[in-house]
Parts: C-alpha cells; structure tokens; sequence
C-alpha cells in the first residue's frame, strides 16, 4: 500500500541535484548531502524544536500541518515561508508571501542567516520540503520546519482557490 505523502525517489533525487548545486555553488565543490527516505520525525522534534547542531542527535526537522502554518504565518510576520519547488509547478499554484528556495537564497541562508529563526519549508505533498528542512537542521537552523502535505493539502483544507496539481 503506497502512502499518498510518501514522495517519489525522482522528487527526493531533484531536490538532491538542487541542493548539490547549491553546495557547490558556496563551496565550490560537489558534496553530496544525505537524505533517508521515509523516516519520521522524532518525538523531540514533533514537540516542537528539532536537536541542535552538534548536540549528538541527529538533526531532525519537525512537520507542521497546514493549519498550524496557516496559524503560524497569521501570528507571527518573521517567518520565512520557503517554496523548495520547481517554477513551472510555483506557477500553477502558490502561496502569497512564499520565496523560492533558489541556490542563491540558499547561499544567503547557509552563509550567514538567523538560525535561531523560524524557517517554514514547503512543496507539493511535503516530501522534498521536509529533505530541505532536515538539510537546514543539519547545518544549525534549530527552527526548521517542514510543511506536511504541501501545498496539496493547504489546497484541500486551508484555500480550496489554491489550484491543485
């Protein structure tokens, strides 16, 4: 039985290739980043804060459902929404206030953004998102998140206006 939220390998393999080019665009060499499939986030970070950088956990990046980040985007003008998905699919459906993830915003983040910062990441079913949200984990982003479901879901529960695909 296939789970709907699992993503495809090509997806996890895209977003591999975009954050590789990303790396090697600020080291100036290839580092292929690492991301396991299918595992759940630990009840650390579904509390709410992934471990931080070097704390001897992994890093983990929490999921949020769609209406916690509807919630959360309401409340609080500080966090970034980040769109981690290509753009021909950001120009059928997309979220005001949301940025693409491009290798230079990457680049800006990684070099020297707030880490301590709440960093909301978003795709179409939540899969690559939440790759990226470990990645930035992993490099010190103690408020990662990913956006469970996507934009798929906020379609379907948050703003049936928002076109599905």
């Amino acid at each position: 039985m296939s789970d709907k939220l699992t993503p495809s390998v090509p997806k996890f393999r895209r977003l591999k290739a975009l954050l590789g080019r990303i790396l090697r665009s600020i080291n100036g060499e290839h580092v292929a980043p690492d991301f396991p499939v299918g595992e759940k986030p630990s009840a650390t970070a579904a509390a709410g804060r992934p471990p931080a950088a070097g704390s001897g956990s992994p890093a983990v990046a929490a999921e949020l459902t769609v209406e916690e980040v509807r919630a959360i985007l309401a409340e609080d003008p500080e966090t970034r929404l980040l769109d981690v998905r290509e753009e021909w699919e950001i120009a059928i459906a997309a979220l005001a206030g949301a940025q693409r993830l491009t290798p230079e915003l990457a680049r800006e983040l990684l070099s020297g953004a707030d880490r301590e910062r709440r960093y909301i990441f978003m795709c179409h079913k939540g899969g690559r998102s939440l790759a990226a949200a470990r990645y930035f984990a992993e490099q010190g982003f103690t408020r990662a998140y990913s956006m469970r479901g996507g934009i798929e879901a906020w379609s379907q529960r948050v703003d049936s206006a928002i076109p599905r695909y």
